[in-house]
């Protein structure tokens, strides 16, 4: 009714929507400024990692709470169940970890992108909903899986023989049995290898593989 209705109703009422105005303002900007500097050299409030708060930690304290706190990737390593036989491949031997660097450094990125305006918005925002953050894992390294699939494929080979009669001096004629050999797919295991190693799942992987039948030809 003061909009529509020119005079000191009017002009009070724009006075006070103004001064409202400018008070909001002042006290997000203060709230802005006062998240920033109690942040410096710190990641910013409710800032965490699949669930583990960084929020106030400096980067030497961030790296070691998650080092500390993330659980261990598929359980600490992949299981290959060949026919049966379960063989156990560390993280390490498939140079399999964290990128904990790379999270951290994402960690303190927010609300630190260097535009005066939208790091104020994000540090408000900080406040209100918490900021998180995906796991990262290394690169894939190819080298670690192919020397892991070569090791198994190796373990599990048989050569395949044909079964024989020779003639021995001392025994006379001695039969030799045949062996059914056994082969595993490189290709497949090393396709299964890298689908598990490049997860970032910390539930136990394994992989389930059979060898390939060779048939002697007698």
């Amino acid at each position: 009714i003061a909009w529509l209705h020119p005079g000191p109703s009017r002009r009070g009422f724009l006075l006070g929507l103004f001064g409202t105005l400018v008070v909001a303002f002042m006290l997000l900007a203060g709230t802005s400024i006062a998240v920033s500097v109690m942040s410096a050299g710190r990641v910013m409030p409710g800032v965490n990692v699949a669930g583990i708060s960084l929020a106030g930690l400096d980067r030497a304290a961030a790296e070691a709470r998650l080092r500390a706190e993330l659980p261990a990737l598929s359980g600490g390593g992949v299981t290959v169940r060949v026919d049966g036989t379960e063989v156990r491949l560390s993280n390490d031997e498939l140079a399999r970890a964290y990128q904990v660097d790379e999270m951290v450094s994402a960690a303190f990125s927010i609300a630190r992108s260097g535009d005066l305006l939208s790091d104020a918005i994000a540090r408000l925002r900080v406040l209100a909903v918490e900021p998180q953050l995906p796991l990262s894992v290394n690169a894939v390294d190819t080298a670690a899986v192919d020397r892991a699939v070569e090791a198994l494929v190796t373990r599990f080979a048989v050569t395949e023989r044909s079964a024989e009669i020779r003639r021995d001096g001392a025994e006379g004629f001695v039969v030799e049995p045949a062996v059914t050999g056994a082969r595993l797919d490189a290709d497949q295991l090393r396709q299964a290898m890298l689908t598990a190693v490049a997860s970032t799942s910390t539930d136990a992987a394994v992989i389930e593989v059979s060898t390939d039948v060779l048939e002697p030809e007698v």
